[in-house]
């Protein structure tokens, strides 16, 4: 459906009527950067900054309408020709946008003050000026298994979205799909907003709200307030830092676990709480890891400094993070099995399963994924599958496992387990299925892994137009033919010699109609005596109630991800066709 979005920023002038009418909180001006100008008239048409989430959200209300979605806004900036910019291709320049070096010293501009910069749908300074918050919290994956119309992020994270780049940012934060997380609560000098003219959000059951609290940090040295720290998503050169963990005593020892990822070969030195660690890497898990003797804070404050520096090709890395130290009372008592291995099949179709044998047997109670209940069965009394879902390989699944063994002495365990190395690029999928897409009937075209790039996707050999929806996720239409009848869809993916085949079915498509989207795929299963099906489906909000294959019932695992089953056994002859 349409919508209609604020052709420009909300301005200062705009800002201040709000507060006239006692419905929006003051700004805040500083001695220095943009808010030192909030009530000077000769800044009235600027775009207001230094404003919460939650004081974009009051005035949007009191002038009637909304803050954006994510999905909204990016809409608005690259159109449904999916521009790389709001303008098109062509890189930023200081006469489409205001970005970091285009002011000097750097300050906003008045709104529309740069036509060359306006969207396909004429919306004015949607790349640099000030950042802008959107409705969603952030997540770094939060299309993914989103609505395919007008998808609304998760329902919490720590932080708000922001899009589309300030006057601080580099060139790269110029692209439309530029998106950083910030804390909601507080300013900054170069976030501002702009409105939606629609109604309240249907939002969904369990959407955590923001805490109404307003944080308000000192001046920067500068005189001005805090700025959006932005990351560059492709750089040459890089490292990040994930979990950092420490294991229970072993003879005296202790182990810290550092999950860092990097562009190329790293070398990493610790220290914890001032003394430096011995640091290798795991020969079992493969993890960076580092060994010294158990911390003095062990048993006393419950947490240790961890101070580290990694190091690749010319460039250093460092940081520092307060880590909590494990309780005593958890390490004696509830150590994992004496003997164990685990493993993990290669991705299929977005799915891994995860194989763990262990010695003696243990009767598990709890089966877990980042403190979430995961689909798992019992393949033998000393071993188990589970389901997972596909990451990046050099991110494990942090397991959490609890039970009792044939003594009635408690488990704990918290194994790692990792997608192995070698997968082969053949074992990379692809899923084509008809949708109706803004009452359109179109291909909905989904790959695996999302960093693969679609090089086109054909109906009876004539090219679609794609339009993309999330990452791995394409919609390409219109698909011709009468309702019910077939067509042939081939996907190329750039790169990869062979093109693939999909017979689909044309939708039956009316005005604003999402239709119901589904696909199946078969599947060797070891939950499964025999061969099974994978079925996915949208909408997800129903449970699957019943699966039959050739009228015999079948048993269905449920996927951790809603509208995501197993189900199996299928009978027949290998080759054969099944009607499920």
């Amino acid at each position: 459906a349409g919508y209609r979005i604020y052709t420009h920023e909300v301005t200062n002038a705009m800002y201040a009527r709000c507060v006239e009418a006692g419905a929006c909180l003051e700004v805040e001006a500083l001695a220095g950067g943009p808010t030192a100008h909030y009530a000077d008239p000769a800044f009235a048409e600027h775009p207001v900054s230094c404003v919460d989430w939650l004081m974009a959200r009051d005035y949007c209300t009191w002038a009637g309408g909304r803050l954006p979605t994510e999905a909204e806004w990016e809409l608005a900036s690259r159109s449904i020709d999916s521009f790389l910019f709001p303008w098109g291709e062509e890189e930023p320049t200081c006469d489409r946008v205001n970005m970091y070096g285009c002011n000097v010293p750097p300050d906003t501009l008045a709104v529309g003050s740069l036509a060359l910069g306006n969207s396909a749908y004429d919306v004015w300074d949607l790349s640099g000026n000030v950042w802008e918050w959107v409705y969603d919290w952030y997540d770094e994956d939060t299309y993914f298994f989103s609505s395919v119309i007008n998808p609304l992020g998760p329902n919490y994270s720590e932080t708000k979205v922001v899009r589309g780049g300030g006057l601080y940012s580099e060139p790269v934060m110029m692209r439309s799909a530029a998106r950083q997380p910030v804390d909601p609560n507080r300013v900054y000098d170069d976030v501002g907003f702009r409105c939606v003219a629609m109604g309240p959000l249907e939002l969904p059951a369990g959407y955590v709200p923001v805490e109404e609290v307003h944080e308000r940090v000192p001046p920067s040295l500068e005189g001005g307030g805090d700025r959006v720290l932005e990351y560059d998503p492709d750089p040459e050169v890089w490292v990040e830092m994930g979990r950092i963990g420490f294991t229970c005593p072993s003879i005296g020892d202790m182990l810290v676990t550092l999950d860092y990822t990097a562009s190329g070969p790293a070398t990493l030195t610790v220290s914890v709480d001032g003394v430096p660690w011995s640091c290798g890497v795991d020969p079992f898990s493969g993890m960076p890891t580092c060994e010294h003797a158990t911390p003095a804070g062990y048993g006393g404050t419950g947490t240790a400094l961890v101070e580290w520096c990694v190091e690749v090709d010319g460039f250093t890395s460092c940081g520092a993070r307060t880590v909590p130290l494990p309780d005593p009372d958890d390490c004696e008592p509830r150590d994992g099995p004496p003997a164990f291995s685990f493993s993990a099949t290669c991705p299929e179709r977005g799915l891994v399963i995860g194989y763990l044998e262990y010695e003696p047997p243990v009767d598990w109670t709890l089966v877990q994924l980042d403190g979430a209940d995961i689909p798992w069965w019992r393949i033998s009394p000393t071993q188990i599958g589970v389901h997972l879902r596909e990451r990046p390989w050099d991110h494990p699944y942090q397991l959490h496992l609890e039970g009792l063994d044939a003594e009635g002495d408690r488990h704990g365990w918290w194994p790692l387990v990792y997608l192995p190395t070698d997968c082969p690029a053949e074992g990379s999928s692809v899923v084509v299925n008809p949708v109706c897409f803004e009452g359109r009937p179109t291909a909905r075209v989904r790959y695996w892994p999302t960093a693969r790039t679609l090089a086109s996707v054909t109906a009876d050999g004539a090219p679609l137009r794609c339009v993309p929806t999330a990452p791995g996720e394409q919609m390409c239409g219109d698909l011709v033919g009468d309702p019910g009848s077939s067509t042939l869809v081939t996907t190329c993916i750039e790169g990869e010699s062979r093109c693939l085949d999909w017979p689909i079915t044309v939708p039956a498509c009316g005005a604003g109609e999402t239709g119901f989207m589904y696909y199946l795929h078969e599947s060797c299963h070891p939950a499964f005596d025999g061969p099974s099906v994978g079925i996915i489906y949208f909408p997800t909000d129903q449970p699957l109630v019943s699966a039959e294959a050739g009228g015999t019932p079948l048993t269905c695992l449920a996927h951790p991800d809603p509208g995501m089953y197993l189900c199996g056994v299928v009978p027949g002859a290998p080759g054969s066709v099944a009607e499920v």
